[in-house]
């Protein structure tokens, strides 16, 4: 019954999430955190159930990837994969998340080399 009720508190969420214009970004991104902070709990209550659930692992990075928190987001794609090694878009977002931080270094790599007082 738990799971069914945040299902639909998740599917509620979304659509008032979809119905915003371009110009309320200021709402979409309270609205953004409030589904991730749903989607968060909901998951993080599968997983106390099931310690083995990938996709409840999944689902909580990528929620987290959607609002930039990378290294909550890296640590449950990084398990979901350790759960299933065949899990692909797993994969595919700490993918993202190493080179989001790949192109972060060289920025800062960029950054020192272009400035003589940080060399």
């Amino acid at each position: 019954m738990k799971t069914l009720s945040a299902i639909l508190l998740l599917s509620l969420v979304t659509i008032s999430y979809q119905s915003f214009s371009q110009s309320d970004s200021l709402k979409r991104r309270e609205l953004l955190n409030a589904y991730t902070d749903s989607v968060v709990h909901a998951c993080t209550a599968a997983i106390k159930l099931n310690p083995k659930d990938e996709y409840a692992y999944y689902k909580r990075g990528k929620a987290n990837f959607d609002v930039q928190d990378y290294e909550k987001a890296l640590a449950d794609f990084s398990k979901a994969i350790e759960l299933d090694t065949n899990y692909m878009n797993a994969y595919y977002y700490r993918a993202e998340i190493y080179l989001y931080y790949l192109h972060a270094d060289w920025n800062k790599m960029d950054e020192i080399k272009n400035n003589p007082n940080l060399r």
